[in-house]
């Protein structure tokens, strides 16, 4: 309890110290207050946003996921073609020309549709370079 005193103690002398400086005619503890209740709200709007998407994961049809697969993850079975795939390239650098983002389709052939999906570049070192 004694260490809580000391704290707050210190705490209270560093209030009245910047009490005492002021920017603008403002006192910088005022500046300090609400820059640490601002920080606060917008952590516990992140935490509140957080706490809310988890568990949205469910599987489903491709339709479902097209129709209504803002804001959630889905799990769509098919078949990935990724030599139809579409990408997104830097400059090219002599004949070397880097891939940045991959999408290839997703076929649904039962209930007839496709979906473009993000390939994800595991290295992290660009995908592969084309000649």
């Amino acid at each position: 309890m004694s260490c809580l005193f000391r704290f707050l103690g210190l705490i209270a002398f560093i209030n009245a110290r910047l009490s005492l400086v002021r920017v603008n005619f403002v006192p910088l503890n005022l500046v300090l207050m609400a820059g640490l209740a601002g920080l606060a709200f917008i952590s516990a709007v992140e935490v509140q946003d957080s706490a809310t998407a988890g568990g949205r994961e469910g599987r489903g049809s491709l339709s479902s996921a097209i129709s209504g697969g803002a804001g959630k993850y889905v799990a769509i079975e098919g078949v990935l073609h990724p030599e139809s795939s579409y990408e997104l390239e830097m400059k090219s650098v002599g004949e070397i020309t880097k891939i940045i983002r991959v999408w290839a389709p997703l076929v649904d052939r039962q209930r007839r549709g496709a979906v473009f999906v993000e390939l994800k570049d595991p290295a992290g070192q660009g995908l592969a370079p084309h000649r």
